[in-house]
């Protein structure tokens, strides 16, 4: 038996509740290059100090970062670059190294020069809502899409079986897409990439669904 009380310890601590993401708001326009990010207080059930750790991205899946930073109080400031498409998430960690989850990532388009084309927004997924079950051989994808300058969008639709997504549709002027043939017990994996007609695109998050009927 033993009587390791930093063992025990330990193993009894339990992470810190999820923040919650306040400011900049999810799809916030225009904002300013200097920006202060804001969030809900967690709270520790062992009453451990927290820290919390911002993340900010200019993809959705956060492949890679733009800028990080770690405080102990619920905001912090970061000098951004104009017209460009943010994404930003946080979490809370406690002074034992539990962390929370991550909050789902917010985007916001920062201020940009009088001549600028901004970049669609990031497409945001409608049905079937992730993880969900479906009950049919044939479903409809569906998403929406904005973009700030008004332009035409076009849309690259990309999904199979792996994480991969292999298969491609592309050129969609419509924001949804009839998938035919589905296998019973499969899993489907899908994103869409937003085209603007100045060139520029933004990718949607990686969703998927299982065929069960």
């Amino acid at each position: 038996m033993s009587c390791d009380k930093e063992s025990d310890s330990s193993e009894m601590n339990s992470p810190p509740t999820a923040p919650v993401n306040l400011t900049p708001l999810d799809a916030a326009l225009c904002q300013n290059t200097d920006l202060e990010f804001t969030w809900s207080a967690s709270t520790d059930p062992n009453g451990d100090d927290i820290l919390y750790q911002i993340e900010i991205s200019e993809n959705v899946d956060f492949s890679s970062i733009y800028k990080t930073g770690k405080t102990g109080s619920t905001s912090k400031v970061f000098t951004l670059l104009k017209g460009v498409l943010y994404y930003w998430r946080v979490k809370a960690t406690d002074a034992n190294n539990a962390s929370s989850e991550y909050t789902s990532p917010w985007q916001f388009i920062t201020e940009a020069d009088g001549d600028s084309n901004y970049v669609p927004y990031a497409p945001s997924l409608v049905a079937p809502t992730n993880y969900s079950q479906v009950s049919d051989s044939s479903i409809n994808l569906e998403w929406n899409c904005s973009d700030l300058d008004g332009d035409d969008l076009s849309y690259d639709l990309y999904y199979g079986q792996t994480e991969a997504t292999a298969t491609k549709e592309s050129n969609l002027n419509e924001s949804t897409f009839t998938l035919s043939n589905l296998v019973t017990g499969t899993t489907v994996f899908w994103r869409v990439v937003a085209h603007d007609t100045q060139g520029n695109s933004s990718h949607g998050q990686l969703w998927s669904f299982t065929v069960k009927f």
